[in-house]
């Protein structure tokens, strides 16, 4: 990664665990492609009216911003943005939906002879 990875936390507070998990998630993208510029991720609690305020079932988003050269993916983003009760099950989805673009767009380079690395 030519830039370090930047993870922000939006309407809740700093977590070293969570923080650590997206890490390793960052990292295991980039042994499927080493030429990531840098990844922005923001873990974000959605703020919910009073008569909802059970802190327990804030719902969380999680935006996963990663450029490549030549593209640039986002996954939980715009109108296909979607929130989860559980940090951990925000964390997957958005992940796994970073993942899938990012094989999609390795395949498609390789197809027009760009290496993995």
């Amino acid at each position: 990664m030519q830039s370090p990875a930047h993870v922000s936390f939006h309407g809740l507070d700093h977590s070293d665990a969570v923080e650590a998990q997206i890490r390793e998630l960052i990292a295991r993208l980039e042994k499927m492609f080493e030429r990531i510029t840098t990844a922005r991720v923001v873990v974000e609690a959605k703020h919910q009216s009073h008569a909802h305020a059970n802190a327990s079932h804030r719902p969380f988003r999680v935006t996963v911003h990663l450029p490549v050269p030549g593209d640039e993916l986002m996954a939980n983003h715009g109108k296909d943005a979607t929130s989860h009760a559980d940090i951990d099950a925000a964390i997957r989805d958005a992940f796994r939906v970073i993942e899938r673009q990012l094989r999609s767009y390795v395949e498609r380079k390789a197809s027009n002879g760009l290496k993995r690395a």
